[in-house]
């Protein structure tokens, strides 16, 4: 009976003996007092044809990032490789900056079976340099094997001046981050010579990191000279932004102080009546310097055709539309344009442009109708340049241009490096799309890049710390810009004095409740009300206007029957008309307008170990110079 349990469990067996795996991973590394390292890799592995077929591939990073997020090359150059005991031929590539590929075998198939690998390798910068002691900080097998590593150790022989600090050694072992390591050993030789030794089966993705600290001046540290001229050739991609980011920063300044400093105002006092010639759509185009959206000029204009009897604004009533939830309706009105031509009544420019672009009968201001209303929004633009052009303010936004330049560049750059070689096209397609959505605010950008980053979920959720700096970057990049694009721009001294005019006619909007009581008769105080209204929502003061004419509204002073007639009649209610009742519906209208100006939405460290005690504070598994991973071939 107990020979047929014993058959039985061995043809169990069989098929987990038949796996590939690696038998054994054993390194040896010989450190040398100037900081160079010789390792030697004693790799035994089980062949079946599965994914080992002419042998494997070894990866190994020839990058590493210090605390202070310093890139150093680690200068790993292959010296020799042999498969049991014989020479064998290698050739290596690179699948990314970060990353050596030393293929093992040629093209040829090898024997299935055991198969003992003695890979050899010269490393430049082995040691760390901390500021109490020296390191070698070394992951021995790399956290990216597809195959289970059933044993793994590490020799260490250091020069023989040193001392190895028994008390801090960490050992780590397990997937990425791991910080314990409950099966490992350690077997000391003499003082500078250690055995490292994991006992537990590390699973693919999973690796084997060592620690070892030793007293300081054993190492001869390389001069400051190297190490900064080592960082200028080779920059991490986070350090580069940040130069870049702070350097174009600077150079913003400087363009701001050079070109964007405004002539000193004049005195403002209060102005009864708008500038002459200066309709509210010049008025807001000349207050924000020309930088105004659609939305904003459409508001400003449509409100202004209305106050002139040209333009009927009215909204169909439903029985949801007092319907609110946490205090915002939840239907809001739907507001309908009627035009009313009359020829005796003089318009600017710009507003000829924007009413002879809409279309005739009813329109439905809402996205539905988005294409005239952009199109009006872009005829009533053409006119505005043409009547400031450089004569009133100066943009100077091209000056901004190198940095905008420089940071698209730093920011591909970014992705390049950070995304593996067989991602990069979606990698610098994404990239592309979360540039224009931060620095052309482009809703329709912001859609694709969620959508690329939700269709290429895999990348994403295997670079999150990256996707998430790139971010952070584009953001901290956008910041500057923003600031510089709202400083930039500078008034002329003929600018200037207009502005000075349109500061007064603010001045008045804000602080002149005392001069509107003194209006005479309700009619003519319904006119100042209306005349001023659309001056009010370019200057962005719509609120207390309204507010400032509530007394008056509640004293019945204003006529509520001429705001009707001068295109008004939706925002009056009979029944409880106050100004709380108008800037409510022209709000309502705003937001009306605003979504009338926007298109419908369419749907739609490389390597580690687990840990044993001492010292702490560690990356954990996946920490340390050397490690990377590899597979068949």
């Amino acid at each position: 009976m107990v020979k047929y349990f014993s058959f039985i469990f061995l043809m169990l067996s069989l098929p987990l003996c038949a796996q590939e795996h690696i038998k054994s991973f054993n390194v040896f590394a010989q450190v040398y007092k100037d900081g160079t390292a010789v390792i030697t890799e004693y790799i035994t592995v089980n062949v079946e044809h599965e994914q080992i077929k002419r042998g494997i591939y070894r990866d190994i990073p020839r990058k590493y990032t210090n605390k202070r997020f310093l890139e150093a090359e680690l200068g790993i150059e292959p010296l020799s490789l042999k498969r049991n005991g014989l020479p064998e031929h290698f050739f290596t590539e690179s699948p990314d900056r970060y990353t050596l590929r030393v293929n093992f075998g040629d093209d040829n198939f090898i024997p299935k079976g055991e198969h003992t690998y003695e890979f050899e390798y010269f490393v430049k910068n082995a040691v760390v340099f901390e500021a109490d002691s020296d390191e070698f900080y070394w992951n021995v097998t790399g956290n990216y094997w597809r195959f289970a590593v059933l044993s793994s150790r590490l020799d260490l022989v250091l020069p023989e001046e040193a001392q190895i600090n028994k008390d801090l050694i960490s050992l780590y072992s397990g997937p990425k981050g791991n910080k314990i390591c409950d099966s490992c050993e350690i077997q000391f030789t003499n003082r500078f010579a250690a055995s490292f030794i994991n006992n537990r089966v590390l699973n693919p993705k999973e690796g084997f990191t060592v620690a070892v600290p030793f007293q300081k001046g054993v190492i001869t540290r390389p001069p400051t000279e190297d190490i900064l001229k080592d960082f200028i050739m080779n920059p991490t991609p986070v350090i580069l932004c940040l130069v870049v980011l702070i350097l174009g920063s600077a150079y913003l300044a400087l363009g701001w102080f050079l070109f964007g400093i405004d002539p000193k105002k004049g005195t403002i006092i209060p102005l009864y009546e708008p500038p002459a010639d200066i309709s509210p759509a010049k008025a807001l185009y000349l207050y924000r310097r020309g930088k105004i959206s659609d939305a904003a000029l459409s508001q400003t204009i449509l409100i202004s055709l209305a106050s002139k009897g040209i333009l009927e604004i009215k909204h169909k009533k439903h029985s949801l539309q007092d319907v609110k939830v946490f205090g915002k309706q939840l239907f809001p009105k739907e507001f309908y344009l009627t035009k009313n031509f009359h020829p005796e009544i003089i318009l600017s420019e710009e507003e000829k442009s924007y009413f002879s672009a809409l279309p005739a009968g009813q329109l439905a201001l809402s996205n539905t109708y988005y294409e005239y209303f952009k199109k009006a929004a872009g005829c009533a633009k053409s006119q505005l340049k043409n009547f400031f052009k450089n004569d009133y303010f100066k943009n100077n936004s091209l000056w901004a241009l190198p940095y905008k330049l420089a940071c698209a560049a730093a920011v591909f750059y970014m992705a390049i490096d950070l995304f593996p070689v067989q991602h990069i096209i979606p990698a610098l397609a994404i990239t592309f799309f979360l540039l224009l959505a931060v620095f052309n605010k482009s809703l329709q950008s912001l859609v694709i890049f969620l959508m690329l980053l939700i269709y290429f979920r895999t990348i994403a959720a295997n670079a999150l710390p990256e996707t998430a700096v790139l971010f952070i970057i584009c953001f901290l990049m956008r910041g500057a810009d923003y600031i510089f694009d709202k400083l930039i721009a500078k008034y002329t001294p003929k600018g200037r004095s207009l502005m000075d005019q349109i500061e007064g006619l603010k001045l008045y909007i804000k602080v002149g409740e005392k001069d509107r009581v003194k209006l005479a008769t309700p009619e003519s105080a319904a006119d100042v009300f209306c005349n001023i209204l659309p001056y009010a929502i370019a200057l962005g003061l719509s609120n207390d206007w309204v507010k400032s004419f509530d007394v008056m509204f509640k004293n019945n002073q204003v006529s509520t029957k001429r705001i009707s007639t001068r295109g008004f009649s939706s925002f009056i209610n009979s029944k409880s008309f106050s100004a709380k009742t108008f800037y409510s519906a022209l709000n309502s209208f705003n937001s009306s307008a605003r979504q009338s100006s926007s298109p419908k939405s369419s749907g739609g460290g490389r390597g580690g170990g687990g840990g044993g005690g001492g010292s702490g504070g560690r990356g954990g598994s996946g920490g340390g110079r050397g490690g990377g991973g590899g597979g068949g071939r």
